[in-house]
């Protein structure tokens, strides 16, 4: 059902992944970023001469963001997504180097 949803503009929507517990020790209240998924992807932002600059993410990317708490979530199929705007997205996750 994820493919319903094109987000408009710089509008990415993702799942949020789990963290093992190993991860969450001592991190919680310090830690400014969370761990996601790109499910779908905006357009992009609109240019002043209304063309459109593609996002740096793309489906499948996991990415590192920052949660805001006036967002709320979006259940799709039972399982809880985010939409956030493409500059809450601090890092992409390269896992070539493993």
């Amino acid at each position: 059902m994820i493919n319903k949803f094109t987000p408009l503009r710089d509008y990415v929507l993702i799942l949020p992944l789990e963290r093992k517990l190993s991860d969450l020790i001592d991190v919680i209240a310090t830690e400014p970023f969370t761990r996601g998924k790109v499910m779908a992807v905006g357009p992009g932002r609109i240019l002043p001469d209304g063309s459109y600059r593609a996002l740096a993410v793309s489906p499948g990317d996991v990415i590192w963001y920052c949660p805001h708490g006036n967002r709320q979530p979006l259940t799709i199929d039972g399982v809880e997504h985010r939409v956030i705007m493409e500059g809450d997205i601090g890092f992409i996750e390269d896992d070539s180097n493993d």
